[in-house]
């Protein structure tokens, strides 16, 4: 998942098309995780129907 946040931020449905063995669940909870570990950011925009979120990587300093 990392490799393809990489290129910068993704939509949830972007990162499903590479690795077609995440289910959507299991995807969701990773980022989750991610999230809580410091490496990655979730924006959520409610400007669209359905709510458009997005997910980055967050620098880390050596």
């Amino acid at each position: 998942m990392i490799r393809w946040l990489e290129a910068g931020p993704r939509r949830l449905g972007e990162l499903r098309v590479p690795p077609k063995a995440f289910t959507p669940k299991v995807l969701s909870e990773s980022l989750g995780a991610m999230e809580r570990a410091g490496l990655v950011t979730r924006t959520a925009y409610d400007e669209n129907r359905p709510a458009l979120m997005t997910s980055s990587l967050l620098s880390v300093a050596p």
